[in-house]
């Protein structure tokens, strides 16, 4: 078993952090307490309105909305490595400071619990956890899809990162199910312009998904074929068939 010193992060890259620790003392575990229909905390009754969808859809979307929040699929035979049959959401994109991002669909053998024990009082011991790729040292990110979550950054694009303490008390409290949570361990990185050359090259296409695909628990490499699967046609892409 796996078991690394994590270092849990809420905010944007270039500058924040929240020990696993941290985390746990922060947020001691509290029993659900509804009165009238009411959780302890105004907030929670508004979670959950923008991922309680199980829908699965794809959208294309053209290669000039690459930015922070975009999603990005592989095109066949394009690389044999990390990225290869790979989905990655894209959580910083600057021209100057470069691009991060983390694979979508590289589920890990381990559960959150087990990379890190106690660290969330067993709110999210049984979600898996997620290869987010090769860069970062020790590194965990929590990505989710509530914009009314306390201590949450937005990522762009409907993506959020962290409120971590919070996460934990809307589970606890049953505002929300664990699975609206996706833990990342690593990201991958790209230097200064080298994803947008990626991109023009057409390595890359540029898409839109739906929450469920991409806050689900289930990410395995197959992800990438039925993504594919369900693309509709892009005669920006494709070009004509007239």
């Amino acid at each position: 078993m796996l078991l690394l010193p994590l270092t849990l992060l809420l905010g944007h890259a270039h500058g924040f952090g929240l020990s696993v620790g941290a985390a746990r003392a922060s947020s001691p575990r509290r029993v659900a307490s509804l009165v009238a229909g009411l959780f302890s905390e105004e907030w929670m009754s508004r979670l959950g309105t923008q991922t309680n969808s199980k829908s699965k859809w794809v959208k294309p979307q053209p290669a000039s909305s690459l930015g922070a929040g975009s999603v990005l699929l592989t095109e066949p035979g394009s690389f044999d490595h990390y990225f290869l049959e790979s989905i990655v959401l894209l959580i910083e994109h600057d021209e100057n400071l470069g691009s991060r991002g983390v694979l979508l669909n590289h589920e890990t053998p381990w559960l959150v619990d087990e990379m890190s024990p106690g660290s969330f009082s067993g709110t999210f011991e049984a979600n898996p956890l997620f290869l987010g790729g090769d860069a970062g040292k020790d590194t965990m990110l929590m990505i989710h899809g509530e914009p009314e979550l306390p201590g949450a950054r937005p990522i762009g694009r409907g993506c959020y990162v962290g409120g971590v303490a919070s996460a934990v008390r809307a589970v606890e409290e049953g505002a929300l199910p664990p699975d609206r949570f996706k833990f990342f361990f690593k990201t991958v990185e790209w230097l200064p312009n080298q994803l947008q050359m990626q991109v023009d090259a057409g390595l890359f296409k540029c898409v839109e998904l739906s929450p469920a695909w991409l806050f689900g628990q289930n990410g395995q490499r197959s992800m990438w074929g039925e993504v594919r699967d369900k693309m509709p046609y892009d005669p920006e892409t494709e070009g004509s068939k007239a």
